[in-house]
Parts: structure tokens; sequence; C-alpha cells
């Protein structure tokens, strides 16, 4: 056993195990509405795995529902219609691009949480320019609860640096207290016995 799994399997079992649930969409209108290609789905689902890894260090695991069709409507600024959309969740919507207006800087990432009469927590993937570090760095925003407010430019940069650190930090085999911040959230549960509805656990 290696020295991260070691220190993984130590975390576990001292710590009850927090779980993230997800709402994943996969983008029905990339490709002129043809939709993600095969190798596209296994290259995010490669990326989630190495998420999921790493975060397992902190005692935190991912429940995932996949809901199909579901695509972004752009009215001047991007828009995912509500029906694809849950409270209780994450959502997670993952395109071959991302516009403008949410990916400005082209990371191939963004995250954000309620604001006005938007109630969603919300994290996009543009996996034309995410690497296999973006999405870890998504979750972070979430699970830090960064995105539980509403932060200000300079707060971004300097939770983007901090998160970051962390992420580091994690990868090194240190579980990381302020990843656990989330357990109240109302896309998290603290128990594995807890049932959560309409998720299913996908095994990777």
């Amino acid at each position: 056993m290696t020295r991260r799994a070691l220190l993984a399997f130590m975390t576990a079992r001292v710590r009850p195990p927090i779980t993230v649930r997800v709402n994943a969409m996969f983008d029905a209108g990339a490709h002129g509405n043809k939709g993600l290609t095969d190798a596209e789905r296994a290259t995010f689902w490669r990326y989630q795995t190495q998420a999921q890894q790493e975060f397992a260090t902190s005692g935190i695991r991912f429940e995932f529902k996949i809901t199909e069709g579901a695509f972004i409507r752009t009215q001047g600024y991007s828009v995912i219609p509500e029906k694809f959309l849950a409270r209780d969740m994450i959502n997670l919507f993952v395109s071959d691009f991302l516009g403008y207006d949410v990916d400005r800087d082209r990371t191939g990432g963004a995250s954000i949480g309620p604001r006005g009469y938007d109630r969603y927590f919300k994290t996009y993937i543009g996996l034309q320019h995410a690497t296999e570090r973006t999405l870890p760095h998504e979750y972070s925003h979430h699970l830090s609860l960064d995105t539980a407010t509403n932060p200000t430019l300079g707060h971004n940069f300097w939770a983007d640096l901090r998160n970051d650190y962390w992420l580091w930090r994690q990868r090194q085999g240190a579980a990381i207290d302020e990843f656990r911040r989330c357990a109240k959230s109302p896309w998290a549960a603290t128990s594995l016995q807890t049932r959560l509805p309409r998720a299913a656990s996908i095994g990777i």
C-alpha cells in the first residue's frame, strides 16, 4: 500500500465520509446537436476518476445522477434550462467548449452558487481547455463553500491560489479539513448509510 493510500485509509477510518451528490449533464447541443463524442465522455470520466481519488484522502466521495438531453441556451449569456437542474445536487455541465461569459480566462472550468432567483449550484467543464486538474479545482470551490457566498474578484483570486495549495497538499496525502466544510450543504450527506434519492453511485 502506498503512503497516499495508507493515509487515505486512516483518514476514512477516523472520520465519517461525506457524500457529494452530482447531477451530471453532457451537452446535447455540442458538435451541431450531435452531443459529446464517446472519446470526450471518456475524457471526462478520466478526470472524474482523478478527482474522486484525490478527494478520498479527505474522506469525500461522489454519487452521480446522469441527466440526458441538457444543453445551454444562449440569449446574450449562457443558461441551462431549469428542467435539467437539481437543487439538492451540484449541477455539473460538461461540454466541448464553454462560452466566453462562462469561461472568460479559458481555464476549462467555472463554478457558481445560488444568485438571486437562480437557486442552483453549478460547475461547467469545457473539455477543449480543461485538464485533469480542472475538475478537482472546480469541486474545491463548492467544498470549501466559496460558492455559498457572492465573492468579489479579489476573493476569487485568493480562493484560486488557496484551493490550489490545498489540492497540492491533498495530492501529497494530507486530509484537508477545509474541504469538509460542505458537510451541511444541501448536496452533501455525512453517512454512507444515508440513502440519497435519485442518485446512483459511479464505481470508479
